[in-house]
C-alpha cells in the first residue's frame, strides 16, 4: 500500500466513524504558508467601480481568470473569419473591405487583425486595427509602396478587456483558465451536401442531396451551420427551427441573405450543449455560452493558444510590457460532459461519456503544453480541472486522464474540490484520492485546488460561510494542496456564500458594474490570511469532533486554531499553550479569563 493509499484509507474510515470518535491527523508540509495560497477567481474588474477589484479589500494572492463568455476565445475573436473583398494600402494606411460584416466596435480599444492568403502575400500578417470605419471596413498602418489586392481572410480579435483585467491584476500571480470555445470554432460532424435551399420571408427551407440524420431537440439550443453557398452569401450559423422531414429542415434569418433559390452548399449540425447562457455575439449569428463548450477545431485551438501566450508572455515582439499570464490551465471542468444532460463544459465531438471526455482532452492538453513550453518557458501549464467529491466521476475522469498519457502535459495537478452542501472537511477523501492517483501513476506533482465555495442547489446557512471560508484554507494547507481559488468574488448569481453585495434586482452573475459592498466573507478571507500567511501549520487533527490546529508564527510564537466540525462543546485549553488571547474571524478579540471555553463552528484563533 502507498502512502497515498494510507492516507485515504483513513480518510475513509473517518468518513464512517461516529462524530464523537472522530480521529484524523494531517501531515502539514513544513513550509511557511505563502501568500498564493490565497486565490481569488475574480471577472472582468471595472476601473472606476469600488467593489469590482477584490484586491482594493482583501490581499489576495493570486488571480484566476476564466475563459467564458466575459472575456475569452469567444469574446476576443467575436466572428468567424470573414473573407476579404479588397484591400489597398496608400501612404502606409492600410484599408481592408470585408465581404460581410465584420462585427468589430468602433469603440474599442486593443483590436487586432491578422490577414491570411491576400494575393498580394505582402499584405499578410498580424495588425493593430487603427479605426473601424464602418461594418465592412477598418484601417491599420504598414509601411510599403502604394498597393491594392483582394482574397484572402481576416481574423480580428479585441482584446482590451483581457488587457484591462491583468493590468489590474499586475504584481499578483494569473492563472487562465480555457474552456469557452465559440461554434465557429468546434470540431463539426461531417457535412451534408444541400440540394436546394429557399426562403419564405425570414423561414429558409433546406433539402439535402441524403438523410441528414437531424433530430429537433426543444430542451437545448441546435445551430446549423451553412458554408459554400454561391458567393458565400448564405455562410454563417443560425438556430434550427424546425424538422419537417429525414431530408428537410429550416431555420430563420433576416430575408435579405437570399433573394434566388440555391442549389449547392453544406450543412451541418451543432446540438451538443446545454446551459441557459446562450448569446448572440453583437452583429453575428455566432452564438457562444458559458455553460456549454465542444470540443475545437484542434488548428483553431492551437492558433488562439498561440496568440494569448505570445500576447502575455513578456517574450516576443507582439508581447504587451509588463502583462503576463503565470500560468495556463488546460480546461474547466471537463468531467461534466452532459452525459446526463444538461449543462456542460465539455463536449467530446465523439460520445459524451466521461470516459469520451478524458481520451478527448489528450490532443488538447498536448496543443496547449506544446505551444506554452515553446513559447514561455517562464509558464507553468496546469492539468484540466475535473471537479467534485470522492465518488463523484472526476477521480474516474483523472484516472483515465493518466491513463492515457496526460501527465506528459502538466506541472501542476488542477482540481475542484466542490462537496455540495458539506463542510469543508469533506474536501479530504478527494484529496486524498487525486494524491492516491498521482502516486498509482507514479507521480509527484503539487495540486491546486483551482476552484472552490458554495453555489447552485447548495444552501449553506450565510451565517456558515466565514468558517467554511477559513476552513478550506486551513485544512486545504495542511492536506498538502498548495493553491485555492475562491470561486467567485463579482458572482451573484450562481454562488451562494457571496463575496460582494448588489443592489440589482435580479443579480447577475458576474457584473462588477453592480456591486454595492464586501459582505462578512470577504472580511473573514483577509483575517484568515493575515492568520496563516508566514506561519507554519505544525500540526492538524480532529478528536472528537473538535478541530485544533497548531501554528508557529513567524516572531516565534505558538498559537492554535480551533473550531467544531458541527455542533458547540466545551474545551479546555492546555495550560502548555500559555494563552492570554481569543481573537475571531470578524476581528474582535477578547482576553482569556479562564481554562475552559466553548467551541464553535466558525474558527478562533487562541494566542
Amino acid at each position: 500500500m502507498t502512502r497515498y493509499s494510507l492516507v485515504f484509507a483513513l480518510f475513509l474510515l473517518f468518513a464512517g466513524t461516529d462524530k464523537k470518535t472522530q480521529n484524523v491527523r494531517l501531515s502539514a508540509p513544513p513550509l511557511p504558508v505563502p501568500a498564493i495560497l490565497f486565490g481569488m477567481h475574480v471577472g472582468y474588474p471595472v476601473d472606476g467601480r469600488p467593489f469590482s477589484w477584490a484586491g482594493d479589500y482583501i490581499p489576495f494572492g493570486s488571480f484566476r481568470l476564466w475563459d467564458t463568455v466575459d472575456v475569452g476565445w469567444s469574446y476576443i475573436q467575436r466572428v468567424a473569419p470573414q473573407s476579404i473583398e479588397k484591400i489597398e494600402r496608400a501612404h502606409g494606411v492600410v484599408t481592408v473591405i470585408t465581404n460581410d460584416d465584420h462585427a468589430m466596435i468602433p469603440q474599442a480599444t486593443g483590436i487586432s487583425v491578422e490577414l491570411r492568403g491576400v494575393l498580394d502575400p505582402s499584405f499578410d500578417g498580424r495588425f493593430g486595427v487603427t479605426s473601424v470605419r464602418g461594418p465592412r471596413s477598418f484601417t491599420f498602418s504598414q509601411s510599403g509602396p502604394d498597393a491594392a489586392s483582394d482574397g484572402g481572410v481576416e481574423f480580428a480579435s479585441d482584446w482590451s478587456v483581457l488587457d484591462a483585467a491583468i493590468a489590474k491584476a499586475k504584481g499578483k500571480q494569473i492563472l487562465y483558465t480555457f474552456g469557452a470555445v465559440p461554434i465557429w470554432a468546434t470540431k463539426y460532424p461531417p457535412a451534408i451536401p444541400i440540394d436546394s435551399l429557399d426562403r419564405d420571408g425570414t423561414l429558409y427551407t433546406v433539402t439535402t442531396k441524403t438523410a441528414h440524420g437531424f433530430r429537433l431537440n426543444t430542451g437545448d439550443p441546435q445551430w446549423v451551420r451553412i458554408a459554400g453557398t454561391p458567393g458565400n452569401v448564405l455562410d454563417g450559423i443560425y438556430g434550427l427551427k424546425s424538422v419537417p422531414d429525414p431530408r428537410t429542415f429550416t431555420f430563420e434569418a433576416p430575408a435579405r441573405y437570399l433573394t434566388t433559390e440555391l442549389r449547392s452548399g453544406k450543412a451541418q449540425l451543432f446540438d451538443r450543449g446545454g446551459g441557459s447562457d446562450w448569446r448572440i455575439v453583437p452583429g453575428t449569428h455566432t452564438p457562444y455560452s458559458a455553460a456549454t463548450a465542444v470540443e475545437p477545431d484542434p488548428q483553431l485551438f492551437r492558433d488562439f493558444v498561440a496568440e494569448l501566450v505570445s500576447r502575455y508572455c513578456e517574450c516576443t515582439r507582439d508581447s504587451l510590457p509588463g502583462l503576463h499570464i503565470d500560468a495556463y490551465e488546460i480546461w474547466n471542468e471537463p468531467n461534466a460532459t452532459g452525459e446526463h444532460g444538461g449543462g456542460t463544459f465539455f463536449v467530446p465531438n465523439s460520445g459524451r461519456t466521461v470516459l469520451d471526455s478524458a481520451d478527448a482532452m489528450i490532443p488538447l492538453a498536448k496543443i496547449v503544453a506544446h505551444v506554452v513550453r515553446h513559447i514561455d518557458r517562464t509558464a507553468t501549464v496546469v492539468s484540466p480541472a475535473a471537479s467534485g467529491d470522492r465518488t463523484s466521476n472526476g477521480i474516474q475522469w483523472l484516472n483515465r486522464f493518466l491513463d492515457d498519457g496526460g501527465a506528459r502535459y502538466f506541472d501542476i495537478l488542477g482540481y475542484h474540490f466542490y462537496v455540495g452542501d458539506a463542510p469543508p472537511e469533506a474536501m479530504l477523501p478527494a484529496i486524498a484520492a487525486t494524491k492516491d492517483a498521482l502516486a498509482s501513476h507514479y507521480l509527484n506533482r503539487p495540486i491546486w485546488n483551482t476552484e472552490m465555495g458554495w453555489g447552485g442547489n447548495q444552501n449553506p446557512s450565510p451565517n456558515l460561510g466565514p468558517g467554511y471560508l477559513a476552513e478550506t484554507y486551513i485544512l486545504s494547507w495542511a492536506a498538502g494542496v498548495s493553491r485555492v481559488y475562491w470561486y467567485q468574488w463579482d458572482n451573484q448569481c450562481w454562488v451562494k456564500l457571496r463575496m460582494t453585495t448588489s443592489d440589482a434586482d435580479p443579480p447577475r452573475c458576474g457584473n462588477s458594474h453592480q456591486l454595492t459592498g464586501t459582505t462578512d466573507l470577504a472580511r473573514a478571507y483577509g483575517m484568515i490570511e493575515s492568520w496563516l500567511e508566514g506561519s507554519r501549520i505544525t500540526s492538524c487533527f480532529v478528536e472528537s469532533g473538535t478541530w485544533v490546529c497548531g501554528l508557529l508564527r513567524q516572531n516565534g510564537d505558538r498559537e492554535h486554531i480551533l473550531w467544531r466540525s458541527s455542533d458547540t462543546a466545551a474545551f479546555t485549553i492546555p495550560p502548555g499553550w500559555h494563552a492570554k488571547k481569543i481573537t475571531n474571524l470578524d476581528g474582535t478579540s477578547a482576553d482569556l479569563v479562564s481554562w475552559s471555553m466553548h467551541i464553535v463552528p466558525t474558527p478562533a484563533l487562541i494566542q
